[in-house]
């Protein structure tokens, strides 16, 4: 098997997704928007998380673009006295979510163990390497400033993120950019990720041969067997350096 390039999801991949982190943003939507709509800080939440529902099955239907900047109109327009449609909420939503992009840098968020090591491993290696990303709250920049704040980022040829107008995975939609921008075949490059619900079903459907899942790295169980989930193109591991060795494995 020749490997040319290999793709990696972020969050509970490289970057570790805490539950802190998670808390500290919905405090922080709560807090702005309650202030600034002044509607009891629990009715926000509660919005909030319902909300993250919609965001959630939107994501496993994989054909939806939601933004930040959407998901937040979204919250606005549904909270008490809001009528949808009228208004301009542009000042308060980029307020907002620069607030949430703030957390990054108050919150840690630090690389996954073994995270620079496989990067610099397979960079030194001659392969190309890409990211390919959903977004939830945190922003592409803040999330490129948090790769630059622990020296990955210089690994990257090409970054892909949702919410720069690109299916969500599990539709394959980044990969297949991917594939194209850096003219190889799917047979000639590997995913690693955290899931196999969004990064297995997104990786397989694109081509890709082979699949390295990091298990028990996602906070967010997978309830759901896909026609992926037995699948022997996916190799399960449970660390980066597993995967570097069994991406070793693969090329020799």
């Amino acid at each position: 098997m020749i490997i040319k390039a290999v793709f990696f999801d972020c969050w509970d991949t490289l970057l570790d997704d805490t539950v802190e982190l998670s808390g500290n943003i919905e405090l922080r939507l709560a807090k702005q928007l309650s202030h600034a709509r002044r509607v009891d800080g629990e009715v926000v939440n509660a919005e909030v998380r319902s909300e993250g529902k919609r965001f959630a099955a939107a994501i496993r239907a994989g054909r939806t673009v939601l933004t930040p900047t959407k998901r937040l109109k979204s919250i606005l327009d549904s909270l008490p006295g809001a009528k949808p449609g009228e208004g301009d909420d542009t000042q308060l939503i980029r307020r907002t979510l620069a607030n949430v992009d703030a957390a990054v840098h108050c919150i840690p968020v630090p690389p996954l163990p073994g995270a620079r090591d496989i990067l610099a491993e397979l960079s030194a290696a001659g392969l190309t390497i890409c990211l390919v990303s959903n977004t939830g709250w945190i922003s592409s920049i803040a999330v490129r400033h948090v790769l630059e704040r622990y020296s990955l980022m210089q690994y990257f040829s090409f970054c892909y993120f949702s919410e720069d107008g690109y299916y969500p995975k599990p539709n394959p939609e980044m990969f297949v950019c991917g594939l194209r921008d850096l003219a190889i075949e799917p047979s000639n490059a590997v995913h690693v990720g955290d899931q196999v619900r969004s990064d297995g079903v997104a990786a397989l459907t694109a081509g890709l041969q082979r699949v390295v899942i990091l298990e028990g790295r996602s906070r967010y169980r997978e309830h759901q067997q896909t026609p992926f989930s037995a699948d022997p193109r996916i190799i399960r591991v449970d660390s980066l350096n597993s995967g570097a060795r069994a991406i070793a494995d693969l090329r020799f």
